[in-house]
């Protein structure tokens, strides 16, 4: 199991032990944002601009496209979609792999056939350099009715705990109200989940908190999370201590764990059905999703299971 956030022995993940009022990251393993529901942060670029149209982004919108049901064909009904940007003041831009979507005929076999529809909008983003998360919402290549929650979160200087608990809770709070519409929920921080990140410290702004999961999944909410992988340990043992945090925090009806891969570079995808319906809906388009281009080309592993 991953480590607690208080030292190395882990903690309880019961999620009946986190379900007191509003759940806030006043508890052990817990983090937030700032209020407000707008997208809009005019005059300051934001985190998740610079990777806007870059391979990774490739890989979310690929994925959930096909979760949904806007790219694949099947008798189930479309999943309602919301999309929480872990929005943060910008760094030194890493944002630059976009050299799939240079016309060349290894690009157009190996990436452009995964989803042509997909391909071409986000060349078109990066080429016109409308690299912003609100060009990516503006272009539809999610539903219409796709519901997004994308209010930057920081802390003053002067802040101190109890101010950035405040912060932190009315971020969460609105981005709860915000998804009640949404049935399935991709969670998109710089980093993943994190159960030893404070909620509170500039570096806990780059991470999903158990918090977070807890507030979403209390409302029958299903999830993607996406997960940073790192050099520590192999990338399915990462993923696999990853799955049982969920499994034994949510106590989900079924998770499920896919990697992505480019260039050497790997990140993870970890999904959590909370209803009946959606692990039906789930599985059945991952068992198609094994047959697409997208993992014979090798673009994705799946699944990563718990041993």
């Amino acid at each position: 199991m991953l480590p607690g956030r208080h030292g190395r022995s882990g903690w309880n993940g019961k999620l009946g032990s986190c379900l007191g009022k509003g759940c806030h990251r006043t508890q052990p393993s817990f983090r937030r944002r700032p209020e407000s529901r707008c997208l809009s942060t005019k005059g300051q670029e934001a985190m998740q601009d610079r990777y806007v149209g870059d391979i990774g982004d490739f890989a979310n919108n690929g994925l959930l496209r096909w979760l949904i049901g806007a790219s694949s064909t099947d008798c189930f009904p479309k999943l309602p979609l919301g999309v929480v940007w872990y929005r943060h003041t910008n760094e030194p831009s890493d944002g630059g792999a976009i050299s799939y979507l240079s016309k060349t005929p290894e690009n157009l076999c190996n990436h452009r056939k995964c989803d042509p529809e997909l391909y071409l909008a986000l060349k078109q983003l990066v080429f016109k350099d409308q690299r912003k998360i609100d060009s990516l919402q503006n272009s539809r290549i999610l539903p219409e009715d796709t519901v997004y929650y994308g209010h930057e979160l920081s802390y003053p200087r002067w802040a101190n705990r109890p101010t950035r608990e405040i912060i932190s809770n009315s971020w969460l709070d609105n981005c709860c109200k915000e998804m009640e519409d949404a049935q399935l929920i991709f969670l998109n921080p710089d980093n993943g989940i994190t159960v030893t990140e404070s909620p509170f410290l500039k570096a806990g702004l780059k991470y999903a908190h158990i918090s977070d999961l807890i507030r979403l999944a209390r409302a029958s909410k299903s999830l993607v999370i996406y997960q940073h992988l790192s050099r520590n340990r192999t990338h399915d043992v990462q993923v696999q201590n990853a799955l049982r945090l969920l499994t034994v925090t949510l106590r989900p009806l079924r998770v499920w764990g896919l990697i992505h891969q480019y260039k050497g570079i790997k990140r993870a995808y970890l999904i959590v059905a909370n209803t009946a319906e959606h692990e039906r809906i789930i599985e059945r388009r991952l068992d198609r999703f094994r047959k697409s281009q997208w993992v014979r080309m090798n673009h994705f592993q799946l699944p990563v299971g718990l041993e």
